[in-house]
């Protein structure tokens, strides 16, 4: 399975076993790109509803377009030479979109922070509420097992990491000083370098004293709530009909799931224009019956059920730390 380089430093106290003496190799899956690239741009059913088609070049599009410049071999995964064809607007968008989703694979893998959410977003919903109004702050506030929080900023370049980028990063990190009354355990820069073979992550938690202080506070289960709300709308929204059931049922898949088709692309009259992952497959998205009930239960279902990520020999499941899974069928 192809791999991705990840570096961790300058983590402190009860989290220095984070900080790697050499890179570590990650293996990700296409699917586990997939998967994390749908948790972080997941939409309400009811705001793409109107938008039909457009919806599955967007928001599962996103995750398409992010992976069709990356190319996997036996060992790495690695930027396709065509990148070089994408002007320098399309190029930004490209990389910040891949780097989130190296960030998301990299906190729930080497951090153990499976939950991240955006803080913007939860902030424009209402559901979050900040001391400030800098936008100098951290893009994502994450939770971990253990009900700690962490920040990071996450960042891709497709190049080069140009001068003080790593310590800008860390500085919007660090401005977000309190989240519910209490310090954030870490604050850390995600850098993603695109352009290496294979592409690197780097975690950096250096000690910073960035100039603005920014507090956070939002209710316990907004934070669950944001999280699974879109994916919980689409399920609901979109059960498996009758004649779609035959082939979940000759895909091995967990126990106690509820599913709902992405799409069945087979069937559809532009499938031509869909990359190779694509191309032949039924696709479906499922999360834990008690999950889609009661999204604060996420945590618990962890312990009880001791769930981490994983992809299955034939490469037709996985299913992510937050117990989001993706499935997939070729015919």
């Amino acid at each position: 399975m192809p791999t991705i380089s990840l570096t961790a430093k300058n983590y402190r106290g009860t989290y220095v076993s984070f900080n790697t003496t050499a890179p570590v190799l990650l293996e990700v899956s296409w699917l586990e790109l997939m998967t994390a690239s749908l948790t972080l741009g997941f939409q309400k059913w009811p705001e793409v509803a109107t938008t039909g088609f457009p919806f599955w070049f967007h928001r599962m599009g996103l995750g398409m377009s992010a992976t069709a410049y990356l190319r996997e071999d036996s060992s790495s995964w690695h930027l396709d030479p065509a990148y070089a064809s994408l002007d320098l607007s399309e190029k930004a968008a490209m990389s910040y979109w891949q780097g989130m989703i190296f960030c998301k694979i990299a906190a729930a893998r080497h951090l153990d922070v499976p939950w991240l959410a955006n803080v913007d977003d939860m902030r424009s919903k209402g559901q979050l509420r900040t001391s400030g109004t800098t936008k100098s702050r951290g893009d994502l506030v994450g939770r971990d097992r253990a009900d700690a929080y962490h920040v990071i900023e996450a960042k891709g370049r497709s190049q080069r990491v140009e001068a003080g980028l790593i310590e800008h990063a860390k500085d919007q990190a660090a401005a977000i000083s309190s989240i519910n009354g209490s310090t954030p355990s870490t604050t850390s820069a995600c850098i993603s370098k695109l352009w290496k073979c294979p592409i690197e992550v780097l975690l950096d938690d250096p000690p910073t004293d960035g100039d603005d202080k920014i507090k956070l506070s939002f209710k316990e289960e907004s934070l669950w709530s944001w999280y699974y709300y879109g994916i919980i709308n689409y399920i609901q929204e979109n059960s498996v009909r009758p004649q779609q059931k035959w082939w979940l049922s000759k895909v091995d898949k967990p126990s106690g799931y509820l599913w709902a088709i992405l799409s069945d692309w087979p069937q559809a009259p532009w499938r031509f224009l869909l990359a190779p992952h694509f191309e032949g497959s039924f696709w479906a998205i499922g999360l834990p019956t008690r999950v889609v009930e009661t999204p604060s239960a996420a945590r618990e279902y962890t312990f009880s059920n001791n769930n981490t990520a994983h992809s299955s020999d034939n490469k037709s499941l996985f299913v992510a730390s937050d117990h989001v899974a993706l499935l997939r069928a070729d015919f």
